[in-house]
């Protein structure tokens, strides 16, 4: 499937690309998961999104997906329960604090070891949930190489070990 136009609300979704041949399902359904749980965890903090999340019917994240350039280009955004109807408040809401905690992370972060371990002197149970999550999240991200994250302005490209910030 490609598309050669933007959807009307995209500035206010969450956008993924990744290499389109031979993705993993297993490795690609991980990530949404992750993803998913990370921007729910930042969603609870945020004051502002807070009310949507304590009604009944609680939004839910919604997935556009295109390939473009040879890429496949995954678009998140919530959305209604019952509608479907796009959410781009809600989006950026949430968006935006959830990719400045990413960029914050990656920049003040544990850092891989000389043989891959995280070097860090916190433990895991010491770690605040987000942070578990967008460490979870980094993990999962470089499973794919080229894979990019962005919202906006800010942009994370990820290459193995290598982090990009754009």
């Amino acid at each position: 499937m490609t598309s050669d136009t933007t959807p009307r609300d995209g500035p206010c979704r969450l956008r993924i690309t990744l290499g389109a041949e031979g993705l993993p399902i297993s490795q690609l359904s991980r990530l949404l998961r992750v993803l998913q749980t990370a921007v729910r965890e930042v969603a609870g903090d945020e004051e502002e999104a807070r009310p949507y999340f304590e009604r009944q019917h609680q939004p839910r994240l919604q997935l556009s997906a295109n390939v473009e350039d040879g890429r496949l280009a995954l678009s998140v955004f919530f959305a209604e329960l019952k509608e479907s109807t796009p959410m781009p408040e809600l989006s950026t809401l949430v968006f935006g604090p959830f990719i400045e905690q990413f960029e914050r992370f990656l920049m003040t972060g544990p850092q891989l070891g000389l043989w891959g371990p995280i070097a860090r002197g916190v433990t895991n149970d010491d770690e605040p949930i987000i942070m578990q999550r967008l460490r979870d999240l980094r993990t999962e991200l470089r499973h794919f190489a080229g894979a990019t994250i962005s919202f906006g302005e800010r942009a994370m490209t990820f290459d193995g070990d290598q982090v990009t910030l754009g």
